[in-house]
Protein backbone atom coordinates (compact mmCIF):
# COMPACT_ATOMS: atom_id res chain seq x y z
CA UNK A 1 0.00 0.00 0.00
CA UNK A 2 0.99 3.51 -1.21
CA UNK A 3 0.09 6.96 -0.91
CA UNK A 4 0.42 8.81 -4.61
CA UNK A 5 -1.12 11.97 -4.31
CA UNK A 6 -0.49 15.56 -4.42
CA UNK A 7 -0.69 15.53 -0.39
CA UNK A 8 2.63 14.04 -0.49
CA UNK A 9 4.31 13.18 2.64
CA UNK A 10 0.88 15.20 4.60
CA UNK A 11 -1.30 11.72 3.18
CA UNK A 12 -0.40 9.20 6.01
CA UNK A 13 0.01 11.93 8.54
CA UNK A 14 -3.21 14.20 7.77
CA UNK A 15 -6.02 11.60 5.79
CA UNK A 16 -4.88 8.69 7.16
CA UNK A 17 -6.01 8.84 10.33
CA UNK A 18 -8.71 10.97 8.82
CA UNK A 19 -10.41 8.08 7.23
CA UNK A 20 -8.39 5.58 9.55
CA UNK A 21 -6.53 3.96 6.63
CA UNK A 22 -3.61 4.84 5.40
CA UNK A 23 -1.67 6.24 8.18
CA UNK A 24 1.89 3.64 7.89
CA UNK A 25 1.74 4.03 3.84
CA UNK A 26 4.63 5.43 2.62
CA UNK A 27 3.83 8.22 0.30
CA UNK A 28 5.52 8.70 -2.88
CA UNK A 29 7.34 11.27 -4.48
CA UNK A 30 5.81 13.07 -7.68
CA UNK A 31 9.63 13.57 -8.79
CA UNK A 32 8.35 16.69 -10.55
CA UNK A 33 6.35 14.97 -13.26
CA UNK A 34 3.21 15.54 -15.27
CA UNK A 35 0.43 15.92 -14.49
CA UNK A 36 -2.70 13.91 -15.38
CA UNK A 37 -3.11 14.75 -19.31
CA UNK A 38 -0.14 13.87 -20.34
CA UNK A 39 1.74 10.78 -21.06
CA UNK A 40 4.16 11.23 -18.58
CA UNK A 41 2.15 11.54 -15.69
CA UNK A 42 4.01 11.06 -12.46
CA UNK A 43 1.16 8.87 -10.58
CA UNK A 44 0.59 6.43 -13.77
CA UNK A 45 4.68 6.73 -14.23
CA UNK A 46 4.66 5.33 -9.85
CA UNK A 47 1.87 2.24 -11.27
CA UNK A 48 4.22 1.39 -14.07
CA UNK A 49 6.86 1.17 -11.42
CA UNK A 50 4.71 -0.98 -9.23
CA UNK A 51 3.96 -2.91 -12.16
CA UNK A 52 7.60 -4.06 -11.98
CA UNK A 53 7.84 -4.48 -8.04
CA UNK A 54 4.44 -6.53 -7.43
CA UNK A 55 2.37 -9.12 -9.18
CA UNK A 56 -0.31 -7.01 -8.89
CA UNK A 57 -1.27 -3.39 -8.55
CA UNK A 58 -4.76 -1.80 -7.54
CA UNK A 59 -4.69 1.98 -8.74
CA UNK A 60 -7.39 4.80 -7.37
CA UNK A 61 -7.44 7.94 -8.66
CA UNK A 62 -10.34 10.45 -9.98
CA UNK A 63 -8.23 11.40 -12.97
CA UNK A 64 -7.38 7.92 -14.42
CA UNK A 65 -10.51 8.30 -16.90
CA UNK A 66 -9.27 11.59 -17.84
CA UNK A 67 -5.85 10.10 -18.63
CA UNK A 68 -6.72 7.17 -20.64
CA UNK A 69 -8.38 9.56 -22.56
CA UNK A 70 -5.74 11.82 -23.01
CA UNK A 71 -3.94 8.88 -23.93
CA UNK A 72 -6.39 6.87 -26.42
CA UNK A 73 -6.61 10.39 -28.36
CA UNK A 74 -2.16 11.21 -28.31
CA UNK A 75 -0.72 8.13 -28.18
CA UNK A 76 0.44 5.44 -30.88
CA UNK A 77 -1.00 2.36 -31.71
CA UNK A 78 0.91 -0.31 -29.77
CA UNK A 79 1.18 -2.06 -26.74
CA UNK A 80 0.19 -0.48 -23.64
CA UNK A 81 1.27 -1.13 -20.22
CA UNK A 82 -2.24 0.04 -17.93
CA UNK A 83 -3.69 -3.00 -20.45
CA UNK A 84 -3.23 -5.79 -18.35
CA UNK A 85 -4.97 -8.45 -15.94
CA UNK A 86 -2.55 -7.46 -13.35
CA UNK A 87 -3.58 -3.81 -12.69
CA UNK A 88 -6.76 -2.99 -11.84
CA UNK A 89 -7.31 0.91 -12.49
CA UNK A 90 -10.48 2.54 -10.83
CA UNK A 91 -11.52 6.57 -11.39
CA UNK A 92 -14.52 7.10 -9.13
CA UNK A 93 -16.27 10.02 -9.90
CA UNK A 94 -14.62 13.08 -8.25
CA UNK A 95 -17.89 14.34 -6.24
CA UNK A 96 -18.66 10.98 -4.98
CA UNK A 97 -15.59 9.08 -4.25
CA UNK A 98 -15.02 5.02 -3.46
CA UNK A 99 -18.83 3.76 -3.55
CA UNK A 100 -19.19 0.51 -2.15
CA UNK A 101 -19.20 -1.45 -5.61
CA UNK A 102 -15.31 0.33 -5.96
CA UNK A 103 -13.89 -1.70 -2.60
CA UNK A 104 -16.40 -4.82 -3.67
CA UNK A 105 -13.89 -4.69 -6.93
CA UNK A 106 -10.55 -4.41 -5.04
CA UNK A 107 -11.41 -7.19 -2.81
CA UNK A 108 -12.42 -9.38 -5.61
CA UNK A 109 -9.58 -8.31 -7.64
CA UNK A 110 -6.92 -8.66 -4.48
CA UNK A 111 -8.29 -12.19 -3.82
CA UNK A 112 -7.85 -13.26 -7.22
CA UNK A 113 -4.39 -12.00 -7.57
CA UNK A 114 -2.83 -11.76 -4.50
CA UNK A 115 -1.38 -15.06 -1.83
CA UNK A 116 -2.81 -14.14 1.91
CA UNK A 117 -0.64 -12.47 3.58
CA UNK A 118 1.15 -10.58 0.78
CA UNK A 119 -0.39 -7.27 0.65
CA UNK A 120 1.92 -4.50 0.85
Amino acid sequence: MRWCTTWGRRAPAVLGPAIGLGADWPALDDAGGAFAVSPGWWKAERAREALEDFAAVVWIDDFIDGWREARDEFDEPGPRWWETDRLLMISPDSARGLEPAHLDAVERFVAAHVPPGDIR
